[in-house]
């Protein structure tokens, strides 16, 4: 099988650290981000001297960013792998801003009082060779929608699939 990178920009070998700083699709990205500098002077690096030198270097109010943008490369290589079309580094950095604004309405949320209506529990594991499915939703009547999330674990504990969604609608409270 080609490698993923020979189909986007020639690179020989597939490797994390060229998808996410060195191939072209990505310098793009990191040249119109607010981490250009920083990036471009780690770039000589290996991947996890890069990675060490962000955390270094960076502020930790910006590590949100920065980690979106990571993510958002990411998933531009998962969807070309896929069979889709690769996205322009423009809609690159405007998914990962999006998230970092939905981010920023989840932690302004957050803020609010919490009410407990059950007692926490600890997660317990399935049986061996069994996948366990836990969820959760939270009804948000004053923004109009409901957040709903679930994982997928085997017995060891290890995520197999995570997801998590906004259901938007109008909502009556009823209280009993």
């Amino acid at each position: 099988m080609l490698s993923l990178l020979i189909l986007r920009c020639s690179y020989a070998v597939e490797s994390s650290c060229h998808m996410l700083f060195s191939c072209p699709s990505s310098k793009a990205v990191w040249k119109n981000s607010s981490f250009c500098q920083l990036i471009k002077s780690l770039l000589h690096l290996l991947l996890s001297k890069i990675l060490f030198g962000v955390i270094w270097n960076l502020q930790p109010d910006c590590f949100c960013s920065f980690d979106l943008i990571l993510w958002a490369l990411w998933n531009d290589r998962n969807r070309v792998l896929h069979g889709g079309k690769e996205w322009e580094f423009t809609l690159i950095i405007s998914s990962a801003l999006y998230l970092i604004e939905e981010y920023g309405q989840v932690v302004h949320l957050h803020n609010r009082p919490i009410v407990h209506h059950s007692p926490l529990t600890r997660w317990t594991a399935p049986l061996a060779g069994a996948v366990k499915f836990n969820s959760d939703a939270t009804v948000l009547v004053s923004e109009s929608h409901v957040g709903v999330a679930g994982v997928f674990r085997d017995s060891q504990g290890c995520v197999l699939a995570a997801f998590s969604c906004k259901i938007f609608s109008s909502f009556e409270t009823v209280n009993y």
